[in-house]
């Protein structure tokens, strides 16, 4: 889906006679819970008809640390030394890309000034929500005034991307997941059991107090918590959790499969591959309405629910006890997850490559 501008104040010509276009796609792999999740994964579905170069910045990034401090401190270290030898590398090499795809925008192309070649077109796909782009200095949107064309990844971002960056061209098109891995398991699920996963955008204040409360009420109900180092000290107390952090990529699907349900309590969404992975592995359900989530979910795939604690434990209470509710909300969320296949996502960039070519 495409919104704002037109092709003609854009001046973006149709490509009538397909061709390899060369394509420079710059990324790298966040730290989320599996080598499979990310939206870097990407690369590995787009289309051969295109000539790609992908540069993984961090290819050869620090190994990670116990000590949560001395790896944040690794990673801006190392992400600030690749940051200087793309700027220059990109300077060098710019001439020989009609395309440049900025995989994370916010992190890459915001903290320099890239000056691109005539007739080169810049995308990049957003992944940051409403705080991000309010607390954006001139300087940085400056640099990203660079860009061309916008991949929105959910559509709260919409109108942020316009407002606060003023780019005309915008096109929604979804993160994916890898519906090969993440699938549902042929075990019976674990009754009583909730998976959390994640801490970014995540209102831990308010699941630290659900936590506590099921604890006191509801003793026989288990909560898995797959969270950051910073996070997790703050449930350590509580009888009724276990408490994760690195953990391989075989056991988090195993949580997966394994759970009863999977419970969100978001701040914002934009992408949430927490969500995504849940979805795909079958599992029932429960978030509030906030963001983009109703980019990927949908009102009968999840339970949504108002952010307050009443609303979080009734919902919690009946799914447990409703097996056809719950198991209805499991076929419907793996069925929405299809939409969301890589290669369905892969496909959707790779006609966006193809139908943009030199000013």
């Amino acid at each position: 889906m495409v919104f704002g501008g037109s092709n003609k104040s854009k001046k973006i010509k149709l490509i009538k006679n397909k061709k390899r276009i060369p394509i420079l796609i710059i990324g790298f792999k966040y730290n989320h819970h599996s080598r499979f999740s990310g939206y870097d994964c990407v690369v590995n579905y787009l289309s051969g008809d295109h000539d790609i170069t992908y540069l993984n910045l961090y290819k050869f990034i620090f190994f990670k640390f116990k000590s949560n401090i001395i790896q944040n401190f690794a990673h801006r270290l190392n992400h600030r030394a690749l940051l200087l030898i793309l700027k220059y590398y990109l300077n060098f090499s710019k001439s020989n890309y009609e395309i440049v795809h900025f995989l994370y925008p916010e992190d890459v192309i915001s903290k320099f000034k890239y000056k691109k070649r005539e007739n080169q077109i810049v995308i990049a796909s957003f992944h940051q929500s409403n705080e991000w782009f309010r607390d954006l200095t001139f300087s940085r949107k400056s640099n990203l005034s660079v860009i061309d064309i916008a991949i929105a990844l959910g559509h709260s971002q919409v109108d942020l991307i316009k407002t606060y960056l003023g780019i005309k061209k915008i096109y929604q098109i979804p993160h994916g997941i890898d519906c090969e891995f993440f699938k549902p398991a042929n075990f019976e699920r674990t009754p009583n059991r909730i998976l959390v996963v994640g801490s970014w955008m995540r209102d831990l204040e308010l699941m630290e107090k659900l936590i506590s409360r099921f604890n006191a009420r509801h003793k026989s109900i288990k909560f898995d918590l797959l969270l950051g180092l910073n996070s997790k000290t703050r449930f350590l107390k509580y009888s009724n959790v276990n408490v994760f952090d690195y953990i391989s990529d075989e056991k988090l699907l195993h949580l997966y499969q394994n759970t009863f349900l999977v419970l969100f309590i978001l701040k914002d969404a934009v992408a949430n591959n927490a969500l995504l992975e849940s979805m795909a592995t079958g599992n029932a359900i429960i978030v509030n309405d906030v963001g983009s989530v109703l980019s990927y979910a949908t009102s009968d795939s999840v339970s949504l629910v108002s952010n307050d604690l009443d609303s979080y434990e009734s919902s919690i209470l009946e799914l447990l006890s409703n097996s056809h509710k719950s198991n209805s909300l499991r076929c419907k969320s793996l069925d929405t997850s299809k939409r969301f296949c890589w290669k369905i996502i892969a496909q959707e960039i790779s006609s966006l490559y193809e139908n943009v070519s030199s000013y």
